[in-house]
Formats: structure tokens, C-alpha cells, sequence
């Protein structure tokens, strides 16, 4: 079960996801989740407007506050994703979002209302060509976020052993900052 914290806006982090039985898959079809469907988060501030590409083949299921976008073979998920999260695609969810006080929603039939490129104004070669490019800068930022996030360990490893000395380093791997 994919949740709005599994989405990160470019990738999705499989590695936290709900394990959800067969039958409990089977009884949500409106929740399921297939290869190539946009899945967009629809509740609150700080998760309104994470736009993912599902893209496996093994079933899956949202919850509540994803909502799932299935395009025709006329677009291309990952360039759709890709205008979703651009600055216009982002104006949108500001639009069309209900609620207030922290407590903001999307509801599934306002997606509908989004304004996004056509085919006829843009070829799905194009398509194609501009989310492979985005495709790669996407994962080129999520490389250096993780080389990021080990020099952050490494440093805080360092300063531990500096401060604390190497006695004390195992049980330093429980502090946090």
C-alpha cells in the first residue's frame, strides 16, 4: 500500500510501504494501483501536489490521500508527472484545493478539471524525449541526495568519535540530529 510519505516527488520509496494481503487487494479495486498510473498525493500543506509514476508490474493499492491518474496511450505518464509537478501543474493543486487550517484536500473529481498539454500540442515523441530528460535529472538529484545524506552520517560519525572517543562510538549510533 502506497501512503502520501512514500510518494518524494520524482521517485517513490518502495522500502516503507504497507504489505497488504491478496484478498484485502482484491476487495479495493478503486485503489489499485497498475504500471505507468500517476499517483498524486491530495491531502495537506506540505504533501499537496507530490506527483509519482507507479512502475512496477506487482500490485499495488493507495490509500485515502492518493489519488491515481491513468492517461490514455495519447500521453506519456512520466511527461504528464513531469508538467504536474512544474510551477503550472503546481498553480493547479493551489486552485483546486478544498479545506483549510492544515486540513487541505484535493478531491478525486477536481483532477479532473486540470489543464495540462495536449498531444496535439505536443507529440508523444516529444513527450517521450523531454520526461526522459527530466527522468535523468530526477535521478541524478536523488543520487547526490543520497551521497548527501552518507556524508552527513560520515560527519556526524567523525564528530561523535572526536567528542566521545571510539569507547563510546557504538552507543552513539542511537543519537540522532
Amino acid at each position: 500500500m502506497l501512503k502520501t510519505v512514500d510518494l518524494k516527488n520524482g521517485w517513490i520509496d518502495y522500502g516503507d510501504a504497507l504489505k497488504v494481503s491478496q484478498d484485502f487487494h482484491d476487495a479495493h479495486p478503486a485503489a489499485q494501483v497498475r504500471k505507468g498510473d500517476i499517483l498524486v498525493a491530495s491531502t495537506g500543506y506540505v504533501s499537496m501536489g507530490k506527483v509519482d509514476v507507479y512502475g512496477r508490474d506487482e500490485p499495488a493499492v493507495v490509500d485515502g490521500h492518493v489519488g491515481i491518474v491513468r492517461v490514455n496511450s495519447r500521453y506519456n505518464p512520466q511527461f504528464t508527472a513531469a508538467f504536474l509537478r512544474s510551477h503550472f501543474g503546481q498553480l493547479q493543486f493551489e486552485k483546486w484545493f478544498t479545506g483549510s487550517s492544515g486540513q487541505i484536500e484535493l478531491q478525486p473529481h477536481d483532477l479532473g478539471n486540470f489543464l495540462v498539454p495536449t498531444f496535439e500540442s505536443i507529440s508523444l515523441n516529444e513527450q517521450r524525449r523531454v520526461a526522459a530528460l527530466v527522468m535523468r535529472r530526477l535521478k541524478r538529484a536523488h543520487a547526490l541526495e543520497l551521497r548527501a545524506e552518507a556524508k552527513w552520517r560520515e560527519a556526524r560519525d567523525l564528530f561523535l568519535t572526536m567528542i566521545l572517543g571510539n569507547e563510546l562510538q557504538a552507543s552513539s549510533a542511537d543519537l540522532r540530529f
